[in-house]
């Protein structure tokens, strides 16, 4: 194989845990990104898949860059899955916390934000879907985060 590029988008389940930064991650989506300008996000589990797949048939992925994604949504849809999985609202921290973090301490964070209002990821989820239909989605990945705590 020569190289075959990954190109992940968000990924999920950083995202739908509960802890500090994960919380930040959320209120700075809530921030950053236009209400109604949607991301993309990807499963560890599908970057995992399409990384063995690329390892697994080099003849197919040579010389070729896949951008991931299996769910697209604005935070408010996003909000409004978890809520419909979990019975609650995103735990999200405060707002001025992670403005000082985006603006300050990981600035490349806010201007990733910017980027996505502006361009967005791209990634192909009807052709990925295709190629994988198990790609998983948001909804997905927060029933699998249920059934594993219980």
């Amino acid at each position: 194989m020569s190289w075959f590029v990954l190109r992940p988008t968000g990924l999920i389940e950083p995202t739908i845990r509960n802890d500090f930064f994960s919380k930040i991650g959320r209120t700075s989506w809530k921030i950053y990104m236009e209400p109604e300008r949607p991301l993309h996000w990807v499963s560890c589990k599908d970057v995992g898949h399409f990384a063995a797949e690329g390892l697994l048939h080099p003849e197919q992925w040579s010389r070729k860059c896949l951008s991931l994604a299996g769910w697209e949504g604005t935070y408010m849809e996003a909000n409004a899955i978890n809520k419909k999985v979990t019975g609650q609202d995103f735990q999200l921290t405060f707002g001025l916390a992670a403005r000082f973090i985006c603006g300050i301490i990981v600035k490349d964070l806010s201007l990733s934000y910017k980027w996505c209002n502006e361009k967005g990821f791209g990634a192909d989820i009807g052709h990925l879907r295709e190629l994988h239909p198990g790609l998983l989605t948001l909804e997905d990945c927060l029933r699998e985060q249920a059934e594993k705590a219980g």
